[in-house]
């Protein structure tokens, strides 16, 4: 009999055919297999779900259900699912086959049927449901073992947690039990120590490595054998070792001391560790003998109390806290020294028991002190509290105090008072300084290493128009800077590394994106370890004062070109003058015609040369000119006019000008239009493909600030004429030199560098300014001028007299020049005067002294050796008050000679001038009384 057959497996036949039902049954049964049979699919579904059948075969071709609707049906069966399905068919089509097995079918056999087939074909599929019932079981043991697994991990790690915390506690009273311990692998013979190694025998725990070895050399020689054989002994019987020896110090001394020593076992039995305590027993040693234990331990009780109040009194004694014990009456019956200290008080007034703290209080604090006595006698302490005690001295000292009840029944307090005068120092200067910073004018800002701002006073408020609350935790390079400045920092970050600090300037922006310049300190502070912590900043608006700077060094360059530019011009005019007079000297000698052709082209030409030295001087000193009443209004009509009928078309001329305004100003319209002309033409010159050319005028008064900032402003009011256009723009390198004389940026032959020097000396004859705004793409000229209600009568001195010959009269010439004098004293002579000379003042005066009475005029040239013009004519004056005199100059204009010689000239010669000019002047100083 086979004993491994016992058990049966069930196969389900379905089938409508019953000798084929019967047929099968037969031979299954025969084959040792529980056979049931079902003739329909409907009696096969019940079968399944109450007899678990191991395997069915199942007929396709079925009356009612087929065969593929009842194997859909089992496997959609929760209980019958896992049964394995075989088809049996007549059919052979591979469609049918596909069918089936999508259903869930294991396999297909074929009709009529192959018993052996048949027979092998089941064996398999019951084999594989057997192996997979097998595989599931394991699984589910193993999800068992898995489970149970993790349980136990989890058991062990909270036992090792508890085994952690148990080896902390057993640490901490091995240092307070001040014993050794060991533990010795046998199999390494490493030894390990702990406890109070260092404190007991003086060696670190690295002079203590090498093992037994090295244990026997610290053994008293005479008792090594000794502990040889008890280690021996302690092994072999594997009990408890229990030994007194003696041990060296590292000082050189012995101490007895006492081991105990405990075996651990491996798994095999066998001795793997001992591990135990060694004590200093060397006091109990000297103790008596037949009490030596006892009194070892009392004697050790007693050290270690001794010890303990040593250590306390020191911590009393040495703490800068000062520590107090008082009952609940107020009466301080023991202090330490830093208490008494805090005070004022000595030891004696402590011992003389007339310390009470309610004396020390002042009386805004009994409250407070008998709260904290509620919260002792109900809770034992009271809570930290500040107050201040009066010193012996009346002073008062801020402190905190804490108390805690130690005996109830002695009702006894210990307390605990802590001078916080520093602290309190510290916080009273920090909120001055807060205070200060809010009140200086100055930015003062705080940014962590990423930019981010921590904090921000009023002064950055004011100057950069963002509230606190608007900038805290923002990146300060966003809020301040433009990307075009973001440059400028990267230097700054590399100096603050090196150095901790940096100052200089930089260009900023406000919230209003208002451009300005700050004076900015940089700090980098640190924290305790002195590691970069973040970054203080100052920052001072000096915007105005830069500007201020640059108008000055502009103002400063502009006056030494001017200086330059009217020595230069004097010099020239000295040359011209001689040169205009003998022009027309010889054109009265040489009559024909090819002479007088060559004599205009010479003429035309030193006035040419006279005129572009007028150019230079209305630069230097300004301009003379026939001032009157003028309507702004009118001016730039007229230039609008011009400017159309002259320039391209591919420019639009713009003319904007408010009609209800009727603006008047003070001027030279010439000059004006001269101005107006030279700024036009730069501004064409500067479209070359066309734009828009824009003149506007408007009105604005300059106030005390803006008079402040501009060095050529007054207070008062001013109409602002503009001439705009779209061209390319001035450089910024170069915005500044635009006024300096023969300065240009055209092409050579194209412009002389006179235009816009012409234009600032016009203007400020006129008592104007001139500024400029330019960026890309466009460019403004600011022609500011004051506004006047009054007319500025024109040159009085001049006037259109005939040209008469003298009649012998003397005339004192005076000039360092030479060829001046000779050609001039040669044109009078010719004119029927009669002439004196004189080189500088001092021989003017010494002429003039001598005649006096001959001399009718005196033609004197201002700029002159040894003694100028304005001093000699100073002298001719208090010499002779009615002397008639001509001033000179080829530097200064007329009215600027009236300004400094006023009523002591008669009227004024610019140099280079004509005969003509000499004699009409002279003329008219004749006949003035």
């Amino acid at each position: 009999m086979n004993l491994n057959k016992i058990h049966k497996d069930i196969i389900l036949i379905v089938d409508d055919t019953p000798s084929n039902l019967e047929v099968l049954f037969h031979f299954l049964e025969h084959s040792n297999f529980k056979v049931m049979v079902a003739e329909n699919g409907k009696s096969a579904i019940e079968i399944a779900e109450y007899a678990f059948p191991d395997l069915i075969l199942l007929d396709v071709l079925m009356p009612g259900i087929d065969g593929f609707e009842t194997c859909q049906r089992l496997k959609a069966n929760l209980a019958t699912k896992d049964i394995p399905i075989i088809f049996m068919t007549a059919f052979s089509e591979k469609v049918d086959k596909v069918k089936g097995l999508n259903l869930g079918a294991v396999d297909y056999i074929t009709k009529p049927l192959e018993y052996d087939e048949v027979l092998a074909r089941v064996n398999i599929h019951l084999r594989l449901r057997n192996l997979t019932k097998k595989l599931t079981e394991q699984n589910e043991r193993l999800e068992v073992e898995i489970f149970e697994r993790k349980r136990v991990e989890e058991e062990l790690r909270r036992h090792s947690a508890a085994l952690a915390e148990w080896n902390n506690r057993y640490q901490a009273l091995i240092q307070a039990s001040g014993q050794i311990l060991y533990d010795w692998n046998l199999h390494t013979n490493d030894i390990k120590y702990g406890g109070n190694v260092e404190e007991i025998l003086g060696y670190s725990m690295a002079e203590m490595s090498g093992g037994l070895k090295r244990c026997l050399e610290l053994i008293h020689p005479e008792e090594r054998n000794l502990f040889n054989q008890q280690i021996k002994h302690a092994l072999s019987t594997k009990e408890r070792l229990h030994l007194e020896f003696r041990v060296c110090r590292k000082d050189g001394t012995y101490i007895t001391v006492e081991d105990n020593g405990y075996l651990f076992l491996d798994c095999t039995g066998k001795v793997a560790r001992m591990a135990g305590f060694i004590i200093d027993i060397s006091e109990r040693q000297a103790a008596l003998q037949e009490r030596k234990q006892a009194q070892a331990e009392r004697e050790q009780a007693f050290v270690a109390l001794q010890q303990s109040e040593a250590r306390f009194r020191r911590l009393v004694e040495s703490n800068i806290i000062g520590i107090t014990l008082t009952d609940l009456r107020g009466n301080i019956t023991e202090a330490n020294d830093a208490f008494l200290h805090m005070l004022g008080y000595d030891r004696e007034a402590l011992l003389s028991g007339k310390l009470r703290w309610q004396d020390m209080t002042p009386p805004e604090y009994y409250s407070l002190d008998e709260r904290a006595i509620a919260e002792l006698i109900c809770a034992g302490v009271s809570t930290p509290f500040e107050k201040e005690y009066i010193r012996q001295d009346g002073s008062r000292v801020p402190v905190v105090v804490g108390r805690a009840l130690v005996e109830k029944s002695q009702q006894t307090t210990v307390g605990f008072v802590l001078d916080i005068s520093d602290r309190k120092q510290a916080e009273q200067k920090i909120r001055e300084q807060a205070a200060l910073l809010d009140i200086t004018t100055d930015a003062i800002l705080v940014q962590d290493l990423d930019n981010q701002i921590q904090f921000w006073n009023k002064g950055a408020e004011h100057l950069y128009e963002w509230m606190s609350e608007e900038v805290l935790n923002n990146n300060a390079n966003r809020l301040l800077y433009k990307k075009r400045n973001l440059a400028q920092l990267k230097n700054i970050q590399k100096i603050l590394a090196e150095d901790g600090s940096w100052e200089g300037e930089l260009h900023q922006v406000t919230k209003q994106g208002k451009e300005i310049i700050v004076a900015s300190r940089w700090t980098l502070v640190r924290d305790n370890e002195a590691q970069p912590k973040s970054i203080l900043i100052v920052n001072s608006d000096i915007t105005e004062k830069k500007q201020l700077e640059a108008q000055f060094l502009r103002a400063q360059r502009m006056e030494s070109l001017g200086t330059l530019a009217s020595g230069i011009a004097h010099d020239l005019n000295n040359t011209l003058t001689p040169m205009m007079m003998t022009v027309q000297l010889i054109e009265a000698k040489l009559s024909d015609q090819k002479s007088q052709q060559w004599l205009t082209i010479l003429e035309t030409n030193i006035k040419r040369a006279a005129d572009l030295v007028k150019q230079v001087l209305w630069f230097s000193r300004g301009a003379e000119g026939n001032f009157k009443t003028l309507e702004v209004r009118i001016l730039i009509s007229e230039i609008g006019k011009i400017l159309k009928q002259t320039f391209s078309r591919a420019i639009e001329i713009r003319i904007d000008i408010p009609k209800q305004n009727q603006w008047n100003i003070s001027g030279d319209a010439t000059q004006l239009h001269q101005v107006l002309m030279n700024l036009c033409i730069n501004a064409r010159d500067a479209m070359p493909d066309g734009g828009i050319l824009k003149i506007s005028a408007k009105t604005f008064w300059v106030d005390n600030n803006y008079a402040r900032m501009n060095l050529d402003a007054k207070v008062g009011s001013y109409v602002m004429i503009t001439v705009a256009d779209t061209g390319t723009g001035i450089p910024r390198e170069i915005i500044d030199r635009i006024f300096e004389p023969f300065f240009t940026t055209k092409e050579v032959g194209k412009g002389t560098g006179l235009g816009l020097s012409t234009v600032l000396g016009i203007i400020k004859s006129h008592g104007g300014f001139v500024n400029v705004v330019s960026r890309v793409g466009s460019t403004e000229f600011q022609v500011c001028l004051p506004i006047t209600e009054t007319i500025e009568t024109a040159n009085k001195l001049a006037g259109n007299h005939e040209l008469l010959a003298g009649n012998g009269e003397v005339i004192l010439v005076i000039d360092d020049e030479d060829s001046i004098r000779e050609i001039t004293k040669t044109c009078l002579e010719k004119n029927a005067y009669k002439v004196l000379v004189a080189c500088d003042g001092i021989e003017a005066i010494a002429l003039y002294t001598q005649h006096q009475q001959e001399i009718s005029v005196v033609v004197i040239d201002m700029m002159m050796p040894s003694m100028d013009g304005p001093t000699a004519i100073n002298v001719l004056k208090k010499i002779n008050p009615n002397i008639k005199i001509i001033g000179v100059s080829g530097l200064t204009s007329n009215h600027e000679m009236i300004k400094i010689l006023g009523n002591n000239v008669k009227t004024f010669l610019s140099k280079p001038y004509t005969s003509n000019d000499l004699l009409r002047n002279l003329q008219l100083v004749l006949n003035t009384k």
